[in-house]
């Protein structure tokens, strides 16, 4: 999609979904330098109970930005955020079995912050934040 492309109503939507993943970037980064040292169960359960949660919400108000907007893509990036999710629900199930899932979360942070990273500034929502 190019700018060009973008529907009016939609550009404040999606002014206010690309400030959320800055936000959400900052505290992956966050995240990342507290499994640095090591990440014990109660650690991780607090990052399933805040992180996990705005995530999701902010994948619900970028699908929801991406309809409003008339995205060609929004269906491809839908199953994307679909599939990051699943890994997440994955880790949770295994955390809740009492097993450490630290260099999960890590190997997703680092996942999801690389597709962030790539996406900055692209034109496209096909490379656009997940």
């Amino acid at each position: 999609m190019q700018p060009a492309d973008i529907r009016t109503p939609a550009i404040p939507a999606l002014i206010e979904v690309s400030a959320a993943a800055l936000g959400l970037r900052s505290l992956a980064v966050q995240w990342l330098v507290e499994l640095a040292g090591g990440l014990e169960l109660q650690r991780q359960a607090h990052f399933f109970s805040t992180f996990t949660p705005a995530l999701v919400q902010h994948f619900r108000a970028e699908e929801e930005a991406l309809d409003l907007a008339g995205d060609r893509g929004r269906l491809r990036h839908r199953k994307e955020h679909h599939d990051l999710a699943g890994r997440l629900k994955t880790l949770m199930a295994e955390h809740a079995r009492g097993r450490s899932v630290a260099a999960g979360i890590r190997s997703f942070l680092e996942t999801w912050l690389l597709h962030q990273e790539g996406d900055l500034g692209a034109p496209s929502s096909a490379m656009r934040g997940h």
